[in-house]
């Protein structure tokens, strides 16, 4: 059935602009991964600066975590772009890094579970009274979970992309060399 619906569908030019977009994105996102790889600094930089990025983009700092990675990748002399780049892709899974820093906060101060919410949202005190109650139940599993997360993210992060980077450097020399051997034969 869907091989004689394409069947139909394949000779529209619709479906041939269809296939050429989607392979024009294609490229696009290869070739954006080459930028992102291509990313000038050492190894060491860039890795400090994903580092930094996911470090920040784990901590509850919502809307601050991208202008406060710019001031302290510029105060420890890092790459700002690399610095960047885990907030801008970190805010699209938010609302799970926020559960996850809850649960593990929540390991480690044995709190179990969070006591159940009304989420009537009604403008006055009491709900102002529920906002405070929950984050006197909830708030610190919450703060916890995210400094850990964010120390281990950041930890990991930080040798992941040193031997990444590593890895691109070595097989930049190795094609340097081989095209400087070619040039002088």
């Amino acid at each position: 059935m869907v091989i004689i619906i394409l069947e139909k569908y394949a000779s529209t030019s619709e479906t041939n602009t269809e296939i050429n977009d989607l392979l024009r994105k294609d490229l696009l996102k290869k070739d954006l991964l080459k930028k992102l790889l291509t990313i000038k600094g050492s190894p060491d930089q860039l890795a400090k600066s994903f580092s930094l990025g996911f470090g920040l983009a784990l901590l509850p700092l919502p809307g601050l975590n991208l202008p406060l990675g710019i001031v302290l990748a510029k105060f420890f002399r890092l790459n700002i772009v690399a610095t960047s780049i885990p907030a801008i892709l970190l805010a699209y899974v938010s609302p799970f890094l926020y559960v996850l820093n809850y649960k593990t906060g929540a390991i480690f101060l044995n709190t179990g579970s969070a006591p159940a919410q009304q989420y009537d949202i009604v403008y006055d005190l009491s709900y102002f009274d529920r906002v405070v109650d929950f984050f006197a139940n909830v708030g610190s599993a919450y703060l916890l979970g995210s400094a850990i997360n964010a120390a281990i993210i950041a930890v990991v992060s930080y040798f992941v992309f040193l031997f990444l980077f590593l890895k691109i450097e070595k097989s930049r020399r190795k094609a340097g060399s081989k095209l400087g051997q070619d040039i002088h034969q």
